[in-house]
């Protein structure tokens, strides 16, 4: 029977209401809290909108029913899903744990799983305090907070000036001074220098003599060397490109074009390229050593950097790689993966490059570059 005039006004009204996360009157109680709900997803540690409940229709169809308020909901939750990076998820997930922990420790047993006042969140701050929470942890955890307490349309008491003066407390009571030491150009042909004799094989040595120079020169995150878990910003094979540039009293010398297709901080992809040329006196030139793994390199699509079976290298085996390396050289200190970027960030300063001309190398977009620098740099900077 054809719907009654009264019965389609009703489900137009209904559709053209505007959204509300915590509306659930009528029809509209299939909210993104409800269907999925992304605040209690960190208890099966779903994404929001990663579910197969999410997206099983055609989203470029013309024929979806405008009154479908459970399509339009998950729809929102797909597009919630898809609006920070998966670790942001889940560092959004570990603050609420965090919260509902606090909640149990002080006998909290009523309120939800969000904070229902700004003198519960100061709380919350003097909690994870007391545990030792550095204060870049605690201001993730606000974060995390504040767009679950947004998401809801409820007051975001994170930005409370109370809160903001204990966390601004916190960071001067406990600064933590960055204990990696940078890998100078020195130190890094140490280590591409001791690779045959602490990997595996010939090709294996060759592959992470190309990454460990890739990393150093282009100021690479090990996220866009190599995969890691929740990575999606590592370079890829199809992204390198071979050219040759002007060389000096005529003639041209090789250079590689690498494109890096989004990073941390292009989380939609704008992507960039970054151009290296040779080195025809340097032993440890990057685009030679690159050049000289891609010979020998399987020839296949995805990560750039592969082992010679296939897989793709990850961020343990290129951290255990240069482990074995610096013990090898028994050099003291503290080597991370993140090192390579701080020593390029390092040599560059100490080379007489402004700050901003590092900021744009290394795709900075803030002054906590600064921290990168480590002068006055050892001679064995070497530039």
């Amino acid at each position: 029977m054809p719907a009654s005039k009264n019965s389609r006004a009703k489900r137009a009204r209904r559709a053209s209401r505007p959204y509300s996360p915590g509306d659930s009157s009528g029809t509209g109680a299939r909210t993104v809290e409800k269907d999925p709900a992304p605040a209690e997803s960190s208890e099966d540690g779903e994404i929001p909108g990663s579910g197969a409940a999410c997206g099983r229709f055609d989203v470029t169809s013309t024929s979806i029913a405008v009154d479908s308020v459970a399509v339009l909901d998950r729809e929102i939750a797909r597009l919630l899903g898809d609006s920070v990076a998966s670790s942001t998820w889940a560092t959004y997930r570990r603050a609420l744990d965090a919260f509902r922990e606090f909640r149990v420790s002080v006998g909290i047993s009523q309120g939800g799983t969000l904070p229902v006042s700004a003198s519960e969140v100061a709380r919350f701050v003097a909690y994870l305090s007391l545990r030792g929470r550095a204060a870049s942890t605690v201001a993730s955890y606000l974060s995390g907070l504040a767009f679950w307490l947004r998401v809801r349309g409820l007051p975001c008491y994170t930005d409370d000036f109370l809160v903001r003066k204990l966390l601004g407390g916190l960071k001067r009571s406990r600064r933590v001074r960055d204990q990696r030491r940078p890998i100078l150009l020195g130190t890094l042909e140490r280590i591409l220098g001791v690779l045959p004799l602490v990997c595996s094989s010939i090709f294996e040595a060759t592959l992470f003599q190309a990454a460990f120079s890739l990393a150093f020169f282009a100021f690479l995150r090990v996220g866009e060397v190599v995969s890691g878990e929740g990575t999606r910003h590592t370079i890829q094979f199809g992204g390198v490109r071979w050219v040759e540039l002007p060389a000096e009293g005529g003639g041209t010398r090789p250079a590689v074009l690498v494109a890096l297709e989004s990073s941390k901080t292009d989380q939609l992809g704008r992507g960039c390229s970054f151009l290296l040329a040779s080195s025809p006196h340097s032993a440890f030139c990057p685009v030679g050593l690159l050049r000289a793994y891609v010979r020998v390199r399987p020839v296949v699509g995805g990560n750039l950097f592969i082992h010679f079976g296939g897989k793709a290298v990850t961020r343990q085996q290129f951290s255990s790689v240069l482990l074995k390396a610096i013990s090898f050289l028994g050099e003291e200190g503290t080597f991370r993966t993140h090192s390579f970027r701080i020593g390029a960030a390092t040599c560059a300063a100490a080379a007489g490059f402004s700050c901003e001309q590092i900021k744009l190398w290394g795709r900075w977009k803030s002054s906590c570059v600064q921290g990168y620098i480590r002068l006055p740099a050892p001679s064995a900077m070497g530039v």
